[in-house]
């Protein structure tokens, strides 16, 4: 048999996994995904569950990276380029099936690949991910704990087109340490503050090409007042009622950015850092990646 690489992408909640094992049994060959996860854990020294989680909190905020990893590639992109290498290296062995980890950019000089994207409606997909309540008396139930919600707002000044103010309401649950949620909600929306209007970060075959005094992290003085609402909303019985307030808090914000420079000037920005603001710097690509 010639070989035959098959790379699968999907949307949240269409099966992939499911139809990825049936093509894999179908064709007899290998399939590959949390796999993966063990053979980068083995030639990395890290655990697997370290390995799974920095693929859950990959990020392209250079504060972040920065912050977590010094000089240092952050742990998320180490292992991406591990894994790629380990993609690439058993689509050299032979026939498999690679589910996401990004197999169809990894292996795109090759000619003998497949790429195959699923998606379904959201209807669909909305049923699929439905849940147990917790605590449901039904065999294998099916139960998550919400992070909770967020909603962010830009108010920007009329004559500079910077910004005043930026207000972040979160859904908390129980605010055990209100003060310490509040630094994590202005921490993170300062980050956020970054990429959306003068982080670069350029990656060229995932590896980072800037040099620290061209990467454009935003400074203390560009910091906008940052106005913290906590919501308190009782019903998890669990953690004393907290739910999280991590990545949530860098969400919002480029979208609450991007809205009010548009409710400004009428102009639909739609790639990051946003363009035709008072911080863009010179010479900044407007596509980067």
């Amino acid at each position: 048999m010639a070989k035959t690489i098959i790379t699968i992408g999907r949307e949240y909640c269409t099966g992939g996994n499911y139809i990825a094992e049936d093509v894999a049994n179908a064709l007899g060959i290998k399939l590959y995904d949390k796999e993966l996860i063990t053979m980068a854990a083995k030639h990395s020294g890290l655990s697997e569950e370290a390995v799974a989680a920095s693929e859950k909190r990959r990020t392209h905020s250079l504060l972040y990276s920065l912050y977590t990893m010094g000089n240092e590639l952050p742990l998320g992109d180490q292992v991406f380029i591990l894994q790629s290498r380990i993609i690439k290296q058993l689509a050299e062995e032979g026939p498999c099936v690679i589910l996401g980890r990004c197999g169809d950019y990894v292996l795109r000089d090759r000619k003998d690949v497949l790429r195959v994207f699923i998606y379904a409606p959201v209807e669909w997909r909305r049923e699929l991910a439905k849940t147990d309540p917790l605590g449901a008396d039904v065999p294998n139930p099916v139960s998550h704990v919400a992070y909770g919600y967020a909603t962010q707002m830009c108010i920007l000044d009329r004559e500079t087109g910077k910004i005043k103010k930026m207000v972040a309401a979160h859904d908390v649950g129980k605010a055990v340490n209100p003060l310490s949620i509040e630094g994590q909600i202005e921490g993170g929306v300062t980050m956020a503050l970054g990429f959306t209007l003068t982080e670069h970060y350029p990656l060229y075959d995932c590896i980072p090409s800037a040099r620290f005094g061209t990467l454009g992290l935003f400074r203390a003085d560009q910091v906008p007042p940052i106005h913290s609402i906590l919501v308190e909303k009782e019903g998890q019985d669990m953690a004393f009622g907290a739910i999280g307030i991590g990545e949530i808090t860098t969400i919002p914000t480029a979208p609450a950015v991007a809205g009010a420079y548009f409710a400004l000037d009428g102009e639909m920005r739609t790639s990051l850092p946003l363009m035709k603001t008072p911080y863009e710097r010179p010479k900044m690509p407007r596509y980067w990646w």
